[in-house]
């Protein structure tokens, strides 16, 4: 797997699809470092707090918007509705990778999914839209399948 393929997988079968211990033993390397606030360094804060997450929220409907390699680094930007409209995100999630293509460390950004921007449009375009705009139905299966 590529380093892409393998931050899209963490996000899609750890999170999305609720497996966090199978994706961070997967797609991980011999260290994983954890930047996000509130979640606990290494593969077992990981895997305590998407535990206690996927619990907490059984809907999850996570869409990667975008990702790209730029050598070791991994860039993802994703589209969280989480239980049916209860909260929605945009994620912009950065990644440090080994050798291997394996995540060795992660940083994120967190923000309110908004309806609409003040310019016009969903948080991951740059092209103003019309106040009327709604968030389209998916055309892809979530996290990039």
């Amino acid at each position: 797997m590529t380093r892409l393929e393998n931050a899209k997988a963490l996000y899609r079968e750890g999170i999305a699809e609720g497996n966090p211990v199978e994706a961070i033993n997967a797609y991980t390397g011999d260290r994983y470092t954890q930047h996000s606030t509130g979640v606990k360094d290494g593969r077992d804060g990981f895997i305590e707090f998407f535990t206690e997450f996927i619990k907490r929220n059984p809907s999850r409907d996570i869409q990667i918007v975008r990702g790209w390699e730029d050598g070791q680094y991994v860039f993802l930007q994703a589209y969280q509705n989480i239980n049916n409209g209860e909260a929605e995100w945009v994620t912009t999630d950065f990644f440090d990778t080994d050798d291997n293509g394996k995540i060795i460390e992660h940083w994120d950004v967190i923000s309110a999914f908004t309806h609409p921007t003040r310019r016009g449009g969903p948080k991951w375009t740059t092209r103003p839209r019309s106040s009327t705009w709604t968030p389209p139905k998916p055309t892809r299966p979530p996290c990039g399948k």
